[in-house]
């Protein structure tokens, strides 16, 4: 794993005079961003058991991580469920093999409500993304892409010596590139190194 500071020194050459603990939360910002919109940080696959009358799962994930995105849920091995936006959520309760799920606040609810007691029958794909407290991160990011999105806000900061409305716009640009070209190779099923990338033990 890598740490916040690893990623300090190429926004504190832009920004020599910018607190080190804003420069911290602007990478972790950066990092957080960056793995939320590009869905590259896959969690092994969560195997979840099912409670008769129970609806709604947490999704633990490791240490300083939370999933950002579920990719798909599969049921007692065989059976796909289907997302279902919140929009078009049933309001009515409905008991059997669930058939849809939905997912938010780190919580996975399906419906219907299952009405059996079987062991880790929801497997469970998702992506992460650190949480708002992490203080270590994959160190398979490359730091220059992480840096362009801390300077991309750190760099707008009007009264500060480091403001440089030019250069953040550079930043922003540079920064909204890398995450095109991951979306990108996510949404074709590339088979880049990138989507292959399982959450290792995570701490700190």
């Amino acid at each position: 794993m890598a740490t916040l500071r690893d990623f300090s020194p190429l926004v504190t050459a832009q920004a020599a005079l910018c607190p080190m603990p804003f420069v911290l939360n602007s990478v972790r910002w950066a990092v957080k961003k960056f793995l939320e919109d590009t869905l590259i940080w896959r969690c092994p696959l969560i195997k979840l058991d099912v409670v008769s009358g129970k609806g709604r799962y947490p999704l633990v994930t490791p240490p300083h991580s939370e999933a950002c995105a579920v990719l798909g849920v599969r049921y007692n091995g065989n059976r796909n469920l289907h997302p279902m936006p919140g929009d078009f959520w049933p309001d009515f309760p409905a008991e059997g093999e669930p058939d849809s799920w939905r997912y938010g606040h780190g919580i996975l609810e399906v419906h219907p409500v299952p009405t059996t007691d079987l062991e880790a029958t929801l497997e469970v794909s998702a992506a992460l993304t650190i949480d708002g407290s992490a203080r270590y991160v994959p160190d398979w990011l490359e730091q220059d892409v992480i840096a362009s999105g801390a300077l991309s806000r750190i760099l707008l900061q009007s009264g500060q010596p480091w403001f440089n409305a030019e250069m953040a716009l550079y930043h922003q640009k540079e920064f909204s590139k890398a995450i095109a070209e991951e979306r990108i190779k996510f949404l074709h099923g590339g088979t880049t190194g990138s989507l292959s990338i399982i959450a290792p033990p995570f701490g700190g």
